[in-house]
């Protein structure tokens, strides 16, 4: 039987509020997810696992190189997925109860295991969450951004929802993550308990199961590219002419440290306030005077990219970005002006961030017009 196309199907279309807030609802289930993996992990190895912070980031450095080589592997896996959900939203669906499940596993540590066993226990696990699972989610997700709409000016503003949603959901965990491990621990004088983590992870794995559901069944994957000559096209050959876009190479490094420079953030944190200014519920102010900020930027920078383009935002947020770590040099343990320069990083962030993926799927968009449109003239993409 033959299905005819409606307006909801235009590759060009012009999305809704409603299409647009589904889209947003799994970067805030990611928000609160990564922001757990990258503010609390090390908290908890170190202070509830009793783990050696050498051998954690030797262990988490090379979980990063596992999680490089991942990235291709499933990049390549979710290109060449075929279903009645198009090719992104299937593995958001399939993977975001194995996601809930293993984040609870890598935060429950068991204590009567030998430190050699623990440390395999970590390995797994953690490359489970963050390698496997976790890719199999941001992947395909980030790649929605283009498979939802050809439409320039959507793609940013997926872009920035996105961020944007994210932003909440770090905000979430910032505020209230230690309160939770406060209210589950079995030990009034100290909230990073065993029983804290436990019962305050679980109800984050709860929010990012539940908003990934939201997302899979409020969007629509409508941009699909000619499947003969992208099924011809081999990983090698796709490899070179990305290669060979250098508005996708100049994207990929830009984006590459810009989001180094988060996870570095985010990670330093907790620490920042537990051994440097002795305040663990310092914390929320830090982190929230980034995250709060460049939520409020975010709200504003739609505005901007409509009178600058994305990219003149995004190198004005890259900019402010750089000020305000600059400055954060001489701050010493000065809290007020510890905010002040986090406020600048976060409106940096909000700016730059928020307008990095659209700027990579428009870098895609042009790679994939170039190369299909080459043997027109003569010449070839391999």
């Amino acid at each position: 039987m033959i299905q005819l196309a409606t307006k909801h199907d235009d590759p060009d279309l012009e999305l809704g509020w409603g299409e647009r807030i589904g889209f947003g609802m799994a970067s805030c289930g990611r928000g609160m997810l990564t922001g757990v993996l990258g503010s609390f992990i090390m908290i908890y190895m170190m202070n509830v696992a009793f783990i050696d912070a050498g051998i954690l980031s030797i262990m988490f450095a090379v979980s990063r190189l596992i999680d490089g080589m991942s990235d291709i592997v499933i990049g390549n896996l979710v290109d060449h997925t075929r279903s009645k959900m198009g090719k992104a939203r299937i593995w958001l669906l399939r993977m975001c109860l194995p996601m809930a499940v293993s984040l609870v596993l890598v935060f429950y540590v068991p204590q009567n295991f030998p430190s050699a066993l623990k440390f395999v226990y970590i390995f797994v696990i953690y490359n489970l969450v963050n390698s496997v699972f976790l890719t199999f989610m941001q992947v395909p997700y980030f790649s929605m951004i283009s498979l939802m709409t050809r439409n320039g000016r959507e793609r940013g503003l997926l872009g920035n929802i996105q961020q944007l949603f994210s932003s909440i959901g770090t905000i979430l965990v910032n505020t209230f993550f230690i309160p939770l491990l406060a209210l589950f621990s079995d030990n009034a004088d100290n909230p990073n308990t065993q029983a804290g983590f436990t019962g305050a992870i679980i109800v984050v794995s709860i929010f990012v199961f539940v908003l990934t559901l939201i997302t899979v069944f409020t969007t629509k994957e409508r941009v699909h590219g000619p499947k003969t000559k992208t099924d011809e096209i081999k990983p090698s050959v796709a490899i070179r002419a990305l290669l060979r876009n250098k508005y996708w190479v100049m994207m990929f490094f830009a984006v590459f440290f810009s989001f180094l420079i988060m996870i570095f953030m985010s990670a330093s944190g907790t620490n920042y306030a537990l051994y440097v200014l002795k305040d663990y519920s310092k914390f929320g102010l830090l982190a929230n005077s980034i995250s709060v900020s460049q939520l409020a930027v975010m709200i504003l920078t739609p505005l901007l990219m409509k009178k600058l383009g994305k990219r003149w935002v995004f190198t004005l947020g890259t900019g402010l970005m750089t000020i305000g770590f600059i400055a954060f040099n001489f701050c010493e343990s000065s809290l007020i002006l510890i905010v002040l320069c986090n406020i600048l990083k976060g409106c940096g962030m909000g700016m730059s961030s928020g307008m990095a993926l659209g700027l990579v799927a428009d870098s895609i968009t042009y790679g994939k017009f170039k190369c299909f449109l080459q043997p027109l003239f003569g010449e070839s993409c391999r």
